[in-house]
């Protein structure tokens, strides 16, 4: 805590320094802007490269499957019968 010169009865002041909280965080900034390029590197992954990358137009004709939460089954929007 720091006095307070500026009142002649000589009280404590309740206000807080955050010079040295701003200090440490700039640092801390600076480290990590150092420190995040380095940390890229990684092992070296060969992709398989796709040989049908053209978009596919939509048509009527493609079939829509869908699970819903509790389980039930769906084909292009009709329910399908639960198997045993």
């Amino acid at each position: 805590m720091s006095m307070d010169v500026d009142r002649g009865k000589g009280g404590f002041k309740a206000d807080i320094n955050v010079t040295p909280l701003v200090d440490v965080m700039l640092v801390l900034l600076i480290i990590m802007m150092l420190v995040a390029p380095m940390l890229r590197t990684g092992i070296p992954v060969t992709l398989p490269k796709a040989s049908n990358s053209e978009a596919k137009p939509e048509s009527q004709q493609q079939t829509i499957s869908g699970i819903a939460s509790d389980g039930r089954l769906y084909l292009d929007s009709s329910p399908l019968p639960p198997r045993p």
